[in-house]
């Protein structure tokens, strides 16, 4: 067990309690060995795991920065110079900035949806939809 070798068993003939001892070594290594085998498993789920998240929470990022307004978008607000940046903390952020014209008049939607991961990242996505969705369809709030 001390050479990390516990494949190895120890095999003593006595029938005294040193044989005792040995067969619960024996026991306890077997049981590590079992052990041992469950946590490579398990390791190797997650980093399978982990893996798949971080693929999802790029994606995910790369929507979210594909949805907020263009410097084009910007620039054709007439009379007023805007800039904006947005950088998640994480992968994906809960933080929401939008710039909307509509019918002459320009609106401009700023939030933070608490917490930050993939959650609060849909949950931007989500809000941003809505509010474009009801604009589009002139509704408003007078």
């Amino acid at each position: 067990m001390a050479t990390d070798n516990l494949d190895q068993k120890i095999i003593l003939d006595n029938r005294d309690e040193l044989r005792q001892a040995v067969g619960a070594f024996n026991k306890i290594a077997d049981a590590l060995v079992a052990a041992n085998q469950k946590i490579t498993v398990l390791n190797d789920r997650l980093k399978a795991e982990n893996m798949r998240m971080s693929a999802e929470l790029d994606v995910t990022g790369k929507i979210q920065q594909m949805l907020l307004p263009k410097k084009r978008e910007l620039k054709e607000v007439i009379g007023l110079d805007i800039a904006g940046f947005m950088e998640a903390a994480e992968e994906v952020g809960g933080d929401y900035y939008d710039l909307l014209q509509h019918k002459g008049r320009v609106k401009i939607g700023i939030g933070d949806v608490m917490g930050h991961g993939l959650e609060s990242g849909i949950l931007m996505i989500m809000v941003q939809t809505a509010v474009r969705t009801l604009l589009a369809y002139n509704e408003q709030d007078r």
